[in-house]
Protein backbone atom coordinates (compact mmCIF):
# COMPACT_ATOMS: atom_id res chain seq x y z
CA UNK A 1 0.00 0.00 0.00
CA UNK A 2 1.56 3.72 -1.00
CA UNK A 3 2.61 6.05 1.58
CA UNK A 4 0.43 8.94 0.51
CA UNK A 5 2.56 12.42 1.38
CA UNK A 6 -1.44 14.33 2.17
CA UNK A 7 -2.37 12.23 5.40
CA UNK A 8 0.99 12.25 6.60
CA UNK A 9 0.95 16.31 6.69
CA UNK A 10 -2.42 16.46 8.61
CA UNK A 11 -0.72 14.05 11.14
CA UNK A 12 2.46 15.95 11.15
CA UNK A 13 1.14 19.21 11.83
CA UNK A 14 -1.26 17.17 14.71
CA UNK A 15 1.40 16.20 16.45
CA UNK A 16 3.68 19.41 16.40
CA UNK A 17 0.75 21.56 17.51
CA UNK A 18 -1.17 18.81 20.01
CA UNK A 19 2.02 16.71 21.37
CA UNK A 20 5.15 18.78 20.99
CA UNK A 21 3.39 22.08 21.59
CA UNK A 22 4.88 24.35 18.76
CA UNK A 23 3.48 27.57 19.40
CA UNK A 24 0.07 28.44 16.93
CA UNK A 25 2.07 30.89 15.00
CA UNK A 26 4.69 28.39 14.20
CA UNK A 27 2.04 25.68 12.99
CA UNK A 28 0.20 28.02 11.25
CA UNK A 29 3.48 29.14 9.29
CA UNK A 30 4.75 25.67 8.71
CA UNK A 31 0.92 24.61 7.47
CA UNK A 32 0.98 27.52 5.00
CA UNK A 33 4.53 26.45 3.74
CA UNK A 34 4.09 22.55 3.33
CA UNK A 35 0.33 23.59 1.91
CA UNK A 36 2.81 25.80 -0.84
CA UNK A 37 5.35 22.53 -0.76
CA UNK A 38 1.89 20.42 -1.47
CA UNK A 39 1.11 22.47 -4.67
CA UNK A 40 4.57 22.83 -5.80
CA UNK A 41 4.74 18.98 -6.11
CA UNK A 42 1.18 18.46 -7.69
CA UNK A 43 0.33 14.78 -8.08
CA UNK A 44 3.44 13.34 -7.08
CA UNK A 45 2.33 14.84 -3.27
CA UNK A 46 -0.20 11.97 -3.32
CA UNK A 47 2.10 9.30 -4.30
CA UNK A 48 4.34 7.59 -2.18
CA UNK A 49 6.47 10.10 0.03
CA UNK A 50 10.12 8.95 -1.83
CA UNK A 51 8.83 10.89 -4.99
CA UNK A 52 8.74 14.43 -3.04
CA UNK A 53 11.33 13.94 -0.53
CA UNK A 54 13.99 14.76 -3.61
CA UNK A 55 17.09 17.14 -3.29
CA UNK A 56 16.47 18.38 -6.74
CA UNK A 57 12.50 18.91 -6.17
CA UNK A 58 13.75 20.76 -2.53
CA UNK A 59 16.27 23.31 -4.12
CA UNK A 60 13.77 24.10 -6.93
CA UNK A 61 11.07 24.68 -4.69
CA UNK A 62 13.16 26.89 -2.54
CA UNK A 63 14.53 28.60 -5.23
CA UNK A 64 11.74 29.29 -7.08
CA UNK A 65 10.31 31.06 -3.49
CA UNK A 66 13.35 33.11 -3.72
CA UNK A 67 12.74 34.00 -7.00
CA UNK A 68 8.97 35.13 -6.14
CA UNK A 69 10.36 37.87 -3.84
CA UNK A 70 10.16 36.02 -0.64
CA UNK A 71 12.83 36.90 2.02
CA UNK A 72 15.78 34.51 2.92
CA UNK A 73 14.12 34.52 6.28
CA UNK A 74 10.87 33.36 4.68
CA UNK A 75 12.80 30.94 2.51
CA UNK A 76 15.12 29.25 5.60
CA UNK A 77 11.51 29.10 7.46
CA UNK A 78 10.21 26.50 4.39
CA UNK A 79 13.08 24.73 4.34
CA UNK A 80 13.01 24.40 8.14
CA UNK A 81 8.91 23.12 8.12
CA UNK A 82 10.35 20.52 5.13
CA UNK A 83 12.99 19.57 7.04
CA UNK A 84 11.07 18.75 10.26
CA UNK A 85 8.28 16.99 8.05
CA UNK A 86 10.62 14.66 6.54
CA UNK A 87 12.61 14.28 9.67
CA UNK A 88 9.32 13.05 11.47
CA UNK A 89 8.30 10.92 7.75
CA UNK A 90 11.84 9.39 8.93
CA UNK A 91 10.97 8.75 12.20
CA UNK A 92 8.23 6.39 11.04
CA UNK A 93 10.22 4.97 8.95
CA UNK A 94 8.89 5.85 5.54
CA UNK A 95 12.13 7.51 4.52
CA UNK A 96 15.70 5.89 4.99
CA UNK A 97 19.35 8.06 5.90
CA UNK A 98 19.33 11.56 6.83
CA UNK A 99 16.43 14.09 5.77
CA UNK A 100 18.86 16.50 6.76
CA UNK A 101 21.15 15.58 3.12
CA UNK A 102 17.93 17.02 1.50
CA UNK A 103 18.68 20.70 2.43
CA UNK A 104 20.96 22.85 0.86
CA UNK A 105 23.02 25.10 2.88
CA UNK A 106 20.78 29.00 4.15
CA UNK A 107 22.80 30.97 5.61
CA UNK A 108 20.59 34.25 6.74
CA UNK A 109 22.10 37.99 7.02
CA UNK A 110 22.53 38.96 10.74
CA UNK A 111 20.74 41.69 11.17
CA UNK A 112 20.99 43.78 14.27
CA UNK A 113 17.90 44.18 15.97
CA UNK A 114 16.18 47.91 16.51
CA UNK A 115 15.76 48.78 20.20
CA UNK A 116 14.83 51.88 21.92
CA UNK A 117 17.24 53.94 24.47
CA UNK A 118 16.72 53.81 28.11
CA UNK A 119 16.10 58.09 27.50
CA UNK A 120 13.10 56.80 25.16
CA UNK A 121 12.29 54.85 28.16
CA UNK A 122 12.17 56.80 30.61
CA UNK A 123 10.07 59.20 28.32
CA UNK A 124 7.26 57.37 27.03
CA UNK A 125 6.52 55.99 30.85
CA UNK A 126 7.09 59.39 32.14
CA UNK A 127 4.21 60.57 29.49
CA UNK A 128 2.06 57.90 30.69
CA UNK A 129 -0.68 58.63 33.20
CA UNK A 130 -1.71 56.29 35.57
CA UNK A 131 -4.88 57.60 37.63
CA UNK A 132 -7.89 55.66 35.95
CA UNK A 133 -8.57 51.81 35.53
CA UNK A 134 -7.14 52.12 31.78
CA UNK A 135 -4.30 54.34 32.14
CA UNK A 136 -2.75 52.20 34.93
CA UNK A 137 -3.16 49.11 32.62
CA UNK A 138 -1.26 50.59 29.97
CA UNK A 139 1.18 52.07 31.88
CA UNK A 140 1.30 48.02 33.31
CA UNK A 141 1.14 46.75 30.27
CA UNK A 142 4.30 48.53 28.78
CA UNK A 143 6.81 48.25 31.96
CA UNK A 144 5.49 44.13 31.86
CA UNK A 145 7.16 43.57 28.40
CA UNK A 146 10.16 46.14 28.82
CA UNK A 147 10.58 44.53 32.32
CA UNK A 148 10.60 41.08 31.85
CA UNK A 149 11.28 40.69 28.21
CA UNK A 150 8.23 38.39 27.34
CA UNK A 151 7.03 37.78 24.07
CA UNK A 152 3.35 39.15 23.28
CA UNK A 153 1.67 35.76 24.00
CA UNK A 154 3.25 35.48 27.24
CA UNK A 155 2.16 38.80 28.51
CA UNK A 156 -1.32 38.75 27.06
CA UNK A 157 -1.42 35.08 28.76
CA UNK A 158 -0.81 36.45 31.92
CA UNK A 159 -2.54 35.46 35.35
CA UNK A 160 -2.72 37.08 38.70
CA UNK A 161 -1.20 33.55 39.68
CA UNK A 162 1.58 33.92 37.78
CA UNK A 163 2.69 37.35 39.79
CA UNK A 164 4.67 37.35 42.83
CA UNK A 165 4.42 40.34 44.14
CA UNK A 166 6.10 40.02 47.41
CA UNK A 167 9.20 38.20 45.01
CA UNK A 168 8.93 41.27 42.41
CA UNK A 169 9.32 38.15 39.73
CA UNK A 170 6.50 37.03 36.95
CA UNK A 171 6.16 33.05 36.03
CA UNK A 172 6.14 33.50 31.94
CA UNK A 173 4.86 30.65 30.08
CA UNK A 174 6.71 30.53 27.14
CA UNK A 175 7.59 28.39 23.66
CA UNK A 176 6.49 24.49 24.32
CA UNK A 177 4.98 25.24 27.52
CA UNK A 178 8.07 25.87 29.23
CA UNK A 179 8.17 28.12 32.28
CA UNK A 180 10.59 30.64 33.39
CA UNK A 181 10.42 32.60 36.13
CA UNK A 182 11.92 36.45 35.85
CA UNK A 183 12.10 39.16 38.09
CA UNK A 184 11.09 42.08 37.47
CA UNK A 185 11.88 44.97 39.85
CA UNK A 186 10.19 47.46 42.08
CA UNK A 187 8.94 50.07 39.43
CA UNK A 188 6.86 47.37 37.39
CA UNK A 189 5.71 45.83 40.45
CA UNK A 190 4.29 48.93 41.66
CA UNK A 191 2.42 49.04 38.66
CA UNK A 192 1.22 45.57 39.07
CA UNK A 193 -0.29 46.31 42.37
CA UNK A 194 -2.04 49.75 41.45
CA UNK A 195 -3.64 48.28 38.53
CA UNK A 196 -4.40 45.52 40.35
CA UNK A 197 -6.35 47.63 43.04
CA UNK A 198 -8.33 49.35 40.22
CA UNK A 199 -9.58 45.98 38.78
CA UNK A 200 -10.85 44.49 42.20
CA UNK A 201 -12.41 47.60 42.83
CA UNK A 202 -14.21 48.03 39.43
CA UNK A 203 -14.97 43.97 39.07
CA UNK A 204 -14.67 42.39 42.25
CA UNK A 205 -12.03 39.68 43.62
CA UNK A 206 -12.95 37.14 40.77
CA UNK A 207 -10.84 39.02 38.62
CA UNK A 208 -7.77 39.18 40.53
CA UNK A 209 -7.94 35.76 41.67
CA UNK A 210 -4.99 33.42 40.53
CA UNK A 211 -6.36 31.89 37.21
CA UNK A 212 -7.68 35.52 35.94
CA UNK A 213 -6.29 37.22 33.23
CA UNK A 214 -4.59 40.67 34.49
CA UNK A 215 -5.30 42.64 30.77
CA UNK A 216 -8.56 42.65 30.57
CA UNK A 217 -10.46 44.96 27.87
CA UNK A 218 -13.17 47.69 28.36
CA UNK A 219 -15.69 44.77 28.78
CA UNK A 220 -13.57 43.00 31.51
CA UNK A 221 -12.87 40.42 29.31
CA UNK A 222 -9.07 38.98 28.27
CA UNK A 223 -7.25 41.91 26.17
CA UNK A 224 -7.01 40.36 22.32
CA UNK A 225 -3.45 40.46 21.16
CA UNK A 226 -3.95 42.79 18.48
CA UNK A 227 -5.14 45.71 21.18
CA UNK A 228 -2.09 44.90 23.33
CA UNK A 229 -0.25 46.40 19.79
CA UNK A 230 -2.62 48.97 19.43
CA UNK A 231 -2.24 50.00 22.99
CA UNK A 232 1.28 50.43 22.38
CA UNK A 233 1.13 52.64 19.52
CA UNK A 234 -1.23 54.60 20.77
CA UNK A 235 0.73 55.81 23.65
CA UNK A 236 4.34 55.50 22.06
CA UNK A 237 3.23 58.51 19.64
CA UNK A 238 3.38 61.11 22.01
CA UNK A 239 7.38 60.67 22.58
CA UNK A 240 7.90 59.39 18.94
CA UNK A 241 6.62 61.90 16.56
CA UNK A 242 4.15 59.24 15.02
CA UNK A 243 6.99 56.07 15.03
CA UNK A 244 5.52 52.95 15.78
CA UNK A 245 6.30 50.46 18.15
CA UNK A 246 5.89 46.60 18.37
CA UNK A 247 5.62 43.82 21.53
CA UNK A 248 8.61 42.67 20.00
CA UNK A 249 10.94 45.72 20.42
CA UNK A 250 10.44 45.89 23.73
CA UNK A 251 12.02 42.64 24.42
CA UNK A 252 15.03 43.59 22.07
CA UNK A 253 15.08 46.58 24.50
CA UNK A 254 14.81 44.74 27.26
CA UNK A 255 17.75 42.24 26.53
CA UNK A 256 19.75 45.21 24.49
CA UNK A 257 19.60 47.05 27.83
CA UNK A 258 20.52 44.48 29.70
CA UNK A 259 23.61 43.09 27.75
CA UNK A 260 24.93 47.22 27.24
CA UNK A 261 24.91 47.21 31.14
CA UNK A 262 27.12 43.93 31.55
CA UNK A 263 24.62 41.25 32.42
CA UNK A 264 25.84 38.05 31.51
CA UNK A 265 24.98 36.47 27.94
CA UNK A 266 23.93 33.16 29.55
CA UNK A 267 21.79 35.06 32.34
CA UNK A 268 20.19 36.97 29.44
CA UNK A 269 19.35 33.50 27.41
CA UNK A 270 17.63 31.79 30.72
CA UNK A 271 15.86 35.62 30.66
CA UNK A 272 14.54 35.68 27.22
CA UNK A 273 13.36 31.80 26.80
CA UNK A 274 16.23 30.81 24.64
CA UNK A 275 16.64 27.02 24.08
CA UNK A 276 20.47 28.29 22.31
CA UNK A 277 23.31 30.83 23.52
CA UNK A 278 23.44 31.38 19.96
CA UNK A 279 19.91 32.80 19.05
CA UNK A 280 20.92 35.61 22.10
CA UNK A 281 24.79 35.98 20.91
CA UNK A 282 23.31 38.78 18.48
CA UNK A 283 22.94 41.01 21.04
CA UNK A 284 26.53 40.69 21.81
CA UNK A 285 26.48 42.90 18.32
CA UNK A 286 24.15 45.41 19.60
CA UNK A 287 26.51 46.03 22.23
CA UNK A 288 29.60 46.04 19.94
CA UNK A 289 27.53 48.93 18.62
CA UNK A 290 26.65 50.73 21.73
CA UNK A 291 30.38 50.48 23.07
CA UNK A 292 31.65 51.97 19.45
CA UNK A 293 28.59 54.79 19.50
CA UNK A 294 30.09 55.48 23.10
CA UNK A 295 33.23 55.80 22.16
CA UNK A 296 32.78 58.01 19.51
CA UNK A 297 30.90 60.08 21.33
CA UNK A 298 34.39 60.20 23.44
CA UNK A 299 36.71 60.74 21.14
CA UNK A 300 35.16 62.32 17.91
CA UNK A 301 39.04 62.68 16.66
CA UNK A 302 39.97 58.97 17.02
Amino acid sequence: MENRASPLLRMFLAEIGQIRRYSPQTVRAYRNDLERFRAFCGAAFQGKVEKIAKADLVVRFLTESRRAGDSARTVARRASALRSFFKYLARRGLLSGDASDLFPSIRLPRTIPRYLTAETMKRWLGSMPEGAIWDARDRTLVLAFYASGGRLSEIAGLRWGDIDLARQQVTLLGKRNKERIVPVGEVATRAFEIYKGHVSAKYGLRKISGNAVVFLNRRGTPLHSRSVSRILNKHFARVSGGSTVHPHLLRHTFATHLVNGGADLMAVKELLGHESAGTTQIYTHVSGAYLKKMYNRAFPRA
